[in-house]
């Protein structure tokens, strides 16, 4: 769902639809007012939507319009039951001062459903995912993001790892500067963390492992600003020793939001609460995480871990 047409690949939402014309995926574009963008048929509304896929909730809906009609969009979507899933570009919500209610009013929707009709809500405030399976269907807007990663004619013979980062920026970053030895195979942008968060993408990477033609990561670099809540901390450290115990899997984690103009600056990015750092390094040290001091030492943790494998 977008508001605007731009040229090209400007609009978020173009990027998505240019990367799903290179796939089987049946998409959808709703535009108020354009009848095509990038050649495919749009419905205008969320109601026409749910009627071109023959009365059925879709996989996922993304929306990329602002905060204000975004929580408009995803109120009718959540009372037709139009959508399993939420990729959530848009900004605006909890990380402003007048977005906050607009969150707590989605908040609100979401919790007086059950969960066979409640859809899962990635964001808001996010760049999409990357999955480099041949069945993916890839939400991030950048345009082939498979160049920024050295020669990408030898991806599959590269060790395999996993991104999940709360700044999109810092994830498409990585691409370059990790790509160049390893394959960033799995790259989640979480944002604002309002719904679906950290702890959510690591237990379903361990549950069900990653998608069909994607190898399991060797290592996973986590950019991370802040957890929703307390009880967040120690599942993800339960989660972190899982993972190490079962699959082996090494976690280097980088935390933003140390002194008081970082928590600052990650209050106004995502919105997240920044905790004590001392602690933090403390107790996910203890759970086996790999905790980088600084961003160089993030992507040589990475490259090391990527190596090394389980060793």
């Amino acid at each position: 769902y977008q508001r605007r047409v731009h040229g090209h690949q400007l609009n978020p939402c173009n990027y998505v639809l240019q990367n799903a014309s290179e796939t089987n995926a049946k998409v959808i574009p709703i535009h108020p007012r354009a009848s095509s963008i990038l050649g495919v048929p749009c419905v205008k509304s969320v109601e026409e939507m749910v009627a071109a896929n023959g009365g059925q909730p879709v996989d996922c809906m993304i929306v990329s319009v602002p905060a204000s009609e975004a929580v408009n969009v995803l109120d009718k979507a959540i009372q037709l039951n139009a959508t399993k899933s939420v990729q959530l570009f848009s900004a605006g919500f909890g990380e402003t001062e007048v977005g906050q209610h607009l969150q707590k009013r989605l908040e609100n929707s979401l919790k007086l459903l059950n969960g066979e009709n409640r859809p899962l809500i990635n964001g808001p405030n996010t760049v999409g995912n990357w999955v480099s399976g041949p069945k993916s269907f890839n939400t991030i807007f950048v345009e082939h993001p498979n160049s920024l990663m050295g020669k990408p004619t030898n991806l599959n013979q590269r060790p395999p790892i996993a991104l999940v980062c709360q700044s999109g920026g810092f994830a498409v970053a990585r691409f370059s500067t990790l790509g160049v030895s390893l394959h960033p195979s799995l790259a989640i942008s979480i944002g604002n963390q309002m719904d679906l968060n950290v702890c959510d993408f690591l237990q379903n990477l361990l549950d069900n492992g990653p998608p069909e033609g994607t190898p399991f990561p060797v290592a996973l670099g986590v950019y991370l600003e802040g957890l929703p809540s307390h009880n967040n901390g120690i599942r993800l450290m339960k989660l972190i020793a899982r993972g190490r115990r079962e699959k082996g899997l090494t976690v280097v984690v980088y935390k933003a939001g140390r002194t008081a103009a970082g928590m600052a600056a990650v209050a106004s990015h995502t919105a997240s609460m920044a905790s004590d750092y001392a602690t933090f390094e403390r107790l996910l040290t203890v759970a086996g995480a790999v905790v980088a001091p600084t961003l160089e030492d993030f992507n040589l943790l990475m490259a090391t871990a990527g190596h090394l494998g389980g060793n």
